[in-house]
């Protein structure tokens, strides 16, 4: 018995030491409990859905962002990691206590995404996205998007740096996003798919499924133009506008849909590296239909990256044209605002003179056509030798 006896006291000796009964997981020191919110530091609001560790330990967090963990070995570093679809992943060292620890994370919401050939950003205090502004070039117009030029030309690069810089401050008014392409601007169905592809994607990852349904401002320059027109000639119901800059010839292919989309031809007076004649035939069939498109020529210009003069112009448009075409409501796939013809403004492309459409002098469907009395002044100064 007595052998009996020292051989039991062993065993559960050596069960003590082997934590039997708990895995052989369980920690061998003292613990303590971490709580906590994650946040979305742009916003202030609680993430639901974040993956949060420390060690070993891991939990998810509730409709409050809440999180708990309890078992958590102490230490002076101990590492924290908070992980959710469409946020920067977050690490940090933080010392833990026996008892109860407390702990907010904030995240940062993911604004950058790169595919093959695209690159968009989505600004991270844009709690929803309403639309995108894509700018389609000659050259790579990523740089737009990621802030970093890759084209050859400094000149190009200086444009695309003043062109992101309003860009986002439209983003920041209208709840935008901002993508650029590489070379994916010729005109076919194809860059359609890679375009609405890319948008489809990165809804997914960023966890901004209104991206899918996001309809598009499409700023298009020289060989970027024909892209931007057929895009409208195909998908009308999902563009907000659409420019042909300085461009190569678009389709000769004619809607109503397309028409009713506003547009805006620019030209460069001295462009000796496009057809000027057979873009200002495009403006003149489609505008003797009725389409609500704008046509400037600038004076003494040549075919080059859009002046300050000219951004300032189409700027100005566009912030026009998303106040005039997005939804007043936030919601994602809601069809975009019809414009009239006779809400808006004219200007004779000889004269240069302009009025409001019901007191326009002259033939209406060979002026240019303006959605707001600003953009037409802002067009007579520009045009005006």
């Amino acid at each position: 018995m007595p052998y009996l006896r020292s051989m039991l006291h062993a065993a559960v000796s050596a069960c003590a030491l082997a934590a039997c009964g708990s895995g052989g997981t369980g920690p061998s020191g003292p613990t303590g409990s971490i709580a906590g919110t994650v946040l979305n530091v742009s916003t202030d609001q609680p993430l639901e859905g974040a993956t949060v560790s420390a060690g070993s330990i891991q939990t998810t967090t509730d409709a409050n962002g809440r999180y708990d963990l309890a078992g958590v070995p102490v230490g002076p570093a101990v590492t924290m990691r908070s992980q959710r679809l469409g946020f920067v992943a977050y690490t940090e060292d933080i010392a833990v206590q026996q008892g109860s620890n407390t702990h907010d994370i904030p995240m940062t919401r993911q604004s950058l995404f790169e595919l093959p050939g695209v690159a968009v950003y989505v600004p991270p205090d844009v709690s929803t996205v309403r639309g995108v502004i894509l700018h389609l070039g000659g050259e790579d117009t990523r740089g737009v998007a990621t802030g970093v030029c890759t084209a050859p030309d400094p000149a190009i690069c200086a444009a695309h740096q003043q062109l992101r810089l309003q860009y986002l401050a439209l983003a920041a008014t209208h709840g935008l996003a901002i993508m650029g392409s590489g070379a994916l601007s010729r005109d076919q169905t194809t860059t359609d798919d890679v375009l609405i592809g890319a948008l489809n994607s990165i809804a997914i990852s960023s966890d901004r499924p209104e991206l899918a349904q996001a309809p598009l401002l499409i700023f298009g320059i020289s060989s970027g133009a024909p892209q931007s027109y057929g895009f409208t000639l195909r998908r009308s119901d999902r563009v907000i506008g659409f420019m042909v800059i300085t461009g190569s010839t678009p389709s000769t292919v004619r809607s109503g849909a397309a028409q009713r989309v506003p547009g805006y031809v620019l030209l460069a007076e001295f462009d000796t590296e496009v057809n000027n004649g057979k873009l200002t035939e495009f403006f003149v069939d489609n505008r003797a239909e009725g389409a609500l498109w704008t046509f400037a020529v600038e004076p003494g210009a040549i075919h080059q990256p859009p002046s300050l003069a000219a951004q300032s112009l189409l700027v100005e448009w566009m912030d026009t044209i998303l106040q005039l075409r997005l939804p007043p409501t936030v919601t994602p796939g809601a069809p975009l605002e019809s414009i009239t013809e006779a809400s808006g403004w004219l200007g004779n492309r000889t004269s240069f003179a302009i009025a409001a459409y019901s007191a326009y002098v002259g033939n209406k469907l060979d002026a240019s056509w303006f959605p707001s009395q600003e953009t037409a002044q802002s067009w007579e100064g520009f045009v005006t030798p």
